[in-house]
């Protein structure tokens, strides 16, 4: 299976007639579906590297200092 098409197919942008390709292609074989939900995973964990999560380390710091400095007061 051509792999440019299951990434196409991950992404959303295949016809019906390519889907119908893939999913005769996974059904033909235990292996052809083990390669696909490897490359499905893949495909997932690419997109979560993508994501971007907001840095809080500092406003934790922050917010202890604040706790720090009440207590003192």
């Amino acid at each position: 299976m051509n792999s440019d098409l299951i990434k196409k197919y991950l992404e959303g942008n295949t016809t019906q007639a390519e889907n119908r390709e893939i999913y005769r292609w996974i059904k033909q074989s235990p292996e052809n579906e083990k390669d696909f939900e490897n490359l499905r995973r893949l495909y997932d964990i690419t997109l979560w590297q993508d994501v971007s999560f907001p840095d809080t380390s500092e406003q934790k710091r922050t917010v202890i200092r604040k706790r720090r400095l009440s207590i003192l007061a």
